[in-house]
């Protein structure tokens, strides 16, 4: 997994402790913090380039808090050669395209959020 929390490694005992008491067989996992682009709800200048680069080539919207962290991340992985070629890739893409409009405010927005999730609704009736 991908934290977005500065010093978010306390999520490591976290999970070891949810995979013990609920006597889950993961031998394989990890967390990484190195792409939390200094903090929760924070970002800088190559992650909004690089959200705004995958959309231009892409034509799919990350949002700055959780999946262009993680997007960022993967390639990253790859392009230093941490994840093989070859190696198939499983990523989750949770939307929160709605916090793409609030970065543009500068600031999280509840209006943003219920336009976003409104017309969003308005697709699935």
């Amino acid at each position: 997994g991908f934290s977005a929390l500065k010093n978010g490694g306390f999520l490591v005992a976290e999970v070891e402790g949810l995979i013990q008491r609920h006597k889950v067989a993961c031998a394989r996992w990890s967390i990484l913090t190195e792409f939390h682009f200094g903090g929760y709800a924070k970002s800088d200048k190559t992650l909004r380039d690089f959200c705004e680069n995958f959309r231009a080539s892409q034509n799919m919207s990350l949002d700055l808090v959780y999946t262009g962290k993680m997007v960022y991340g993967i390639l990253d992985l790859v392009r230093r050669d941490l994840i093989a070629q070859g190696t198939q890739i499983v990523a989750w893409h949770t939307g929160n395209t709605h916090g793409i409009e609030s970065a543009k405010l500068g600031r999280y927005s509840k209006d943003v959020f219920k336009a976003h999730n409104a017309e969003s609704l308005e697709h699935c009736v």
